[in-house]
């Protein structure tokens, strides 16, 4: 049996970082740390009542860190999958470029929108490479793809450069498919909140029209899974966890990786 090549080990940790994220959440939502909190109304509102979801305790701190680690080993195994396949003399050179906009983009003119650079460095990484291999690598940049932050190649891009170089990936916790009961002189309303409910989310909503009963004669109770969320910059929404890193990790392992072992030089 082949030993396995250093992109293979890449995935094979990022799915080590996948398992670990994966135990932490769970270790997180055992301990229910929600609840429903009461915000005053203004005074000609009184008769509305309002109630958010509060988390009572903050996740792992590390999470962010071993999101982080994971996004990097995915990111890394691309590096490792282009040098694969370059030939011996641009080795150091090769690499598996990321594209936000076309280099090649030209404007109602005619005339290159962007510099000269970046078509030299896209070109310098990927040259000698298979024919075939760079139509896929082309294909597969995010300027290719109609929502091009929502796509694969592009989050992990995205998510891995902004933690190696400004800050741990952005995660919020909060509760997932909430549902709460409100208990009202043994009359009870409930209301469901589909996906994912961040920290300080409104979660019961209700309105008396005849005597605004006392706080001690109202119930609330909030049910669903304590969670967490990656969110990214000028995107709105959130993305689910574990269900995104996964996502990612099976997209380099079942897709990436099988269709450029074809293409991978046997030096």
């Amino acid at each position: 049996m082949a030993s396995p090549r250093s992109w293979e080990l890449k995935v094979e940790r990022a799915e080590h970082h996948l398992d670990e994220v994966k135990a932490k959440m769970a270790a997180y939502a055992a301990r229910n740390p929600f609840r429903a909190t009461r915000v005053r109304q203004p005074r000609g509102q009184r008769h509305i009542w309002l109630y958010r979801l509060e988390m009572t305790e903050k996740p792992d701190p590390m999470i962010p860190v071993i999101i982080g680690e994971c996004l990097y080993d995915l990111r890394s195994a691309l590096d490792h999958l282009a040098v694969a396949m370059a030939p011996r003399n641009r080795k150091a050179s090769a690499a598996f470029p990321v594209e936000w906009t076309d280099p090649w983009q030209k404007d109602a003119a005619g005339n290159l929108v962007y510099g000269e650079e970046r078509r030299r460095s896209f070109t310098s990484k990927i040259k000698g490479m298979p024919d075939e291999a760079v139509e896929m690598i082309r294909k597969a940049q995010p300027y290719q793809r109609k929502n091009s932050e929502l796509e694969t190649l592009g989050l992990i891009s995205r998510l891995e450069n902004a933690d190696k170089h400004r800050e741990l990936i952005v995660v919020g916790h909060g509760v997932a498919d909430a549902r709460s009961v409100v208990t009202v002189g043994g009359e009870a309303i409930k209301q469901e909140a589909a996906g994912f409910r961040p920290d300080g989310a409104e979660i019961a909503k209700f309105g008396f029209s005849a005597r605004v009963p006392d706080e001690s004669e109202v119930a609330v109770e909030v049910s669903g899974i304590a969670t967490l969320a990656i969110k990214i910059a000028d995107i709105d929404g959130y993305f689910g966890m574990p269900e995104s890193l996964e996502i990612l990790v099976a997209w380099m392992r079942d897709s990436v990786v099988p269709d450029f072992m074809p293409y991978v030089r046997s030096e």
